[in-house]
C-alpha cells in the first residue's frame, strides 16, 4: 500500500500544508518577503536550481533538490509530486520552491492539481519571473505607450512547437536552442527581418549579459549564446537604454568540481583541483 493510501485517514488537521511558491530570477534579493518567511519556517524544502546558493541557504528545515544539475533532471514531475504529498500527509510544513514564477512555465499548476485532488492544502506564491528581470536587466519594456500596447509569453522549448502570437511584443523563455526558429516563425507571421530582438542571459544574476540583434541576423544561426536565455522580440527591444545593475560582482576563481551551484555568486573560473 502507497505511503499516500496509508496516510488518507488521517483527520485533516493532521495534515500539513504545501506552498508551491516562486524564489525569483535568480538574485536572491529578488525573493518576495514572503518566501524568506516560509524558507525559516519551512519543515522541508523541495527547491529546483535557483541560480544561486544563497537563497536555499537561508532555509531551516531539511532540504532537498529536485532540479536540473548538468543538463540532467534529479527526479520526474511524478515523484516530485509524490514526495510533496507523502511530506504534507506526514503533518509538515512542505516549501516547494521553483524559480522565476510557478505559473510561468513552472508546472505549478500540476502540482497544485495532485495536491488538492488529494485532498492536501496547497497555496501558490507568486515571485518575479525571469520575463520581467530579462526586461529590466535589458531596458526593453515589455509594454511602452506608442510602442507596445501587448505582449505574450512563449516557450522556446520544444522548439518544434514554436509558435509567434500575435502581440506588440514577445518574449521566449527557454531559448537558447531554439533562435532560428524563433527568428522563422515571427517572419513568417510578417514581422520585418529588421525587427529588434534583444537576448539575454542569466538575467538578474552577475554573469547577466545583453545583446542586440534583429530577427535577419537570428535566422542566420551563425552565433549561440549561453543559456538560460531569454528573447525578446519587438520594438521594444530597440531600446539601448541599460536597466540592470551598472556595477557587477566580482569574477570568482572556483577550484572544486560542481561549479554550476556557485554561478550565481559572480563570474566563475572553473579550474577545478582534480
Amino acid at each position: 500500500m502507497s505511503t499516500i493510501k496509508e496516510f488518507s485517514s488521517f483527520e485533516k488537521d493532521a495534515q500539513g500544508k504545501v506552498w508551491i511558491a516562486g524564489a525569483g530570477p535568480g538574485d536572491p534579493d529578488l525573493a518576495t518577503v514572503r518566501v524568506l518567511k516560509l524558507l525559516r519556517t519551512a519543515d522541508v524544502v523541495f527547491y529546483d536550481a535557483l541560480g544561486t546558493h544563497r537563497l536555499i541557504a537561508k532555509a531551516r528545515g531539511k532540504r532537498i533538490f529536485v532540479g536540473k544539475r548538468n543538463g540532467r533532471h534529479q527526479m520526474s514531475q511524478e515523484e516530485i509530486n509524490r514526495l510533496l504529498a507523502e511530506a504534507a500527509l506526514q503533518g509538515k510544513q512542505v516549501l516547494r520552491l521553483k524559480g522565476g514564477d510557478p505559473f510561468v512555465f513552472g508546472r505549478g499548476s500540476e502540482e497544485l492539481d495532485y495536491l488538492r485532488e488529494r485532498g492536501i492544502e496547497a497555496e501558490v506564491v507568486p515571485g518575479v519571473s525571469s520575463v520581467l528581470a530579462a526586461a529590466a536587466e535589458a531596458g526593453a519594456p515589455l509594454t511602452e505607450r506608442g510602442v507596445s500596447v501587448s505582449c505574450a509569453i512563449a516557450s522556446g522549448w520544444p522548439a518544434d512547437n514554436l509558435v509567434s502570437p500575435s502581440s506588440d511584443t514577445t518574449v521566449y523563455v527557454m531559448a537558447a536552442e531554439a533562435l532560428s526558429r524563433i527568428a522563422r516563425a515571427n517572419l513568417e507571421a510578417g514581422r520585418p527581418g529588421t525587427t529588434p530582438v534583444a537576448l539575454v542571459s542569466s538575467a538578474s544574476l552577475p554573469e547577466a549579459r545583453v545583446w542586440r540583434r534583429t530577427l535577419a541576423q537570428l535566422l542566420e544561426g551563425k552565433e549561440k549564446f549561453p543559456p538560460p536565455l531569454t528573447v525578446i522580440v519587438g520594438e521594444s527591444a530597440r531600446s539601448n537604454r541599460p536597466g540592470g545593475p551598472q556595477t557587477r560582482s566580482p569574477v570568482v576563481w572556483y577550484t572544486g568540481t560542481d561549479a554550476e551551484a556557485y554561478k550565481g555568486e559572480g563570474r566563475i573560473l572553473h579550474y577545478p583541483f582534480y
